[in-house]
């Protein structure tokens, strides 16, 4: 079956939230029915493997290790392409929201109460685009770490299951 590209908005995180989730669930399949068979065949090998059996399992160790340097490489590659400021600005924001809603907490008067959850609103409102923005971009990072681990796993388990 051809595998088609899925496209996700590029800025919306629940999307890409949503693809990660469907990714990982594949990945969690597919790694299911690999363990299942490689764990078979360790039992049935015993303690003298055949060489074909040897090479299934340096195969195994190699790839775990490949796909984990990967995963490595292409997060920090993606943490890199990210506005550093993103970082930045989504911590002020919770500081922030943080700050208001103890000031609200704080409140000894009604017109204080109100004046201050009117300031709380404000932040809120505010801070949207700067938590969408981290949202997306560690949704994104995530995806990127992911990659590698998962089209092992798939590959894996269409190879095994044959």
């Amino acid at each position: 079956m051809p595998r088609r590209k899925t496209y996700t908005g590029f800025n919306n995180p629940f999307l890409l939230w949503t693809e990660l989730a469907m990714k990982t669930g594949e990945m969690m399949l597919a790694s299911a029915s690999v363990i299942d068979h490689r764990t078979r065949r360790m039992s049935a090998a015993g303690a003298q493997p055949s060489a074909r059996d040897r090479r299934e399992f340096g195969v195994m160790r190699d790839e775990k290790i490949k796909a984990t340097n990967q995963a490595s490489q292409a997060m920090t590659a993606q943490f890199l392409r990210t506005d550093p400021l993103l970082w930045v600005r989504a911590y002020q924001q919770m500081v922030a929201v943080t700050t208001a809603m103890m000031s609200l907490a704080a409140s000894r008067t009604i017109n204080q109460l109100f004046e201050r959850q009117a300031r709380l609103m404000r932040t809120l409102s505010g801070s949207i685009t700067p938590m969408f923005a981290f949202s997306a971009a560690t949704a994104r990072l995530a995806q990127r770490g992911l990659t590698p681990i998962h089209s092992r796993a798939t590959a894996n388990a269409r190879r095994l299951g044959k």
